[in-house]
């Protein structure tokens, strides 16, 4: 996870062999990517952010191609019920929908049973139904024993797929865990609340608040002690008679900890 240009393709496009490494040492597998890509070719599988296949390419004539690219047994009849691919084997891949296209292109890359299978945002401009079809989908191949690595802009999917999430920012890695100990010990606790009368200048000027987030009537409020803070906020829409509703104690995101993290790249 990070945001544009913080280098994640750039990462899987050197651990695919596709771009040298400025320096340092790269292995996958055993394998450096930049002298032994053959070898390396045939136990990873790749699903590039688009995939470059002839418009007039039948989707069974790129699933027969993409297969005799390799030595061993192929997967494709398996991977074609399992994907759902029967109904679309004589269209072209240029008449299917951007689903469809994902599902295809997600086939090409687990034909050959792939070690290690290196998606760059898979869900990249799906609808949220296509979306979660394509996460059951990768969840499947998880459980058919390949160690997935994704980019992703989705906080949603880094949470719901990941056993470990890494946040690149500036080429530089800046927190590696599992989503919920990155949670615990990097994210912002928060006070959540509810309120049609309060704006932020409003909040800003309460003892102990060090940061408020506003939306639509709705706001995230940071706090070194939200304890004591809650008691002040209380206690200041007492004094004015001001409503507040849905107040909660949060703990931050995935998304909060991407924001946290991008405004302290741009502060420093």
């Amino acid at each position: 996870m990070g945001p544009n240009g913080a280098g994640k393709t750039t990462t899987l496009e050197i651990l695919e062999g596709i771009q040298k490494a400025d320096g340092g040492e790269v292995d996958v597998l055993g394998l450096n990517p930049s002298r032994q890509l053959k070898q390396l070719n045939h136990r990873i599988g790749v699903q590039f952010q688009a995939t470059s296949i002839q418009k007039k390419m039948k989707v069974k004539e790129a699933l027969d191609l993409f297969s005799s690219f390799y030595e061993g047994p192929s997967q494709k009849d398996e991977l074609i019920k399992i994907l759902g691919l029967e109904e679309k084997l004589n269209s072209h891949f240029n008449d299917v929908s951007g689903g469809w296209k994902q599902r295809v292109t997600l086939a090409l890359a687990t034909l050959h049973k792939p070690e290690l299978l290196f998606l760059d945002e898979p869900s990249m401009g799906l609808d949220p139904h296509a979306r979660r079809e394509m996460w059951s989908m990768i969840r499947m191949l998880r459980e058919q024993g390949s160690t997935i690595v994704i980019t992703t802009h989705y906080m949603e999917e880094a949470e719901k797929l990941c056993d470990r999430v890494a946040m690149i920012y500036g080429g530089e890695l800046k927190a590696v865990d599992t989503p919920k100990e990155l949670l615990n010990n990097n994210a912002a606790h928060y006070l959540g609340f509810e309120s049609e009368q309060l704006t932020e200048d409003d909040l800003l000027i309460v003892n102990g608040v060090t940061r408020v987030e506003q939306g639509h009537h709705t706001f995230k409020v940071f706090s070194d002690d939200l304890q004591k803070t809650a008691y002040h906020i209380f206690s200041h829409c007492h004094e004015r008679n001001i409503p507040i509703h849905n107040f909660k104690f949060e703990k931050g995101s995935l998304d909060d900890l991407f924001v946290q993290y991008l405004k302290k790249e741009h502060a420093e």
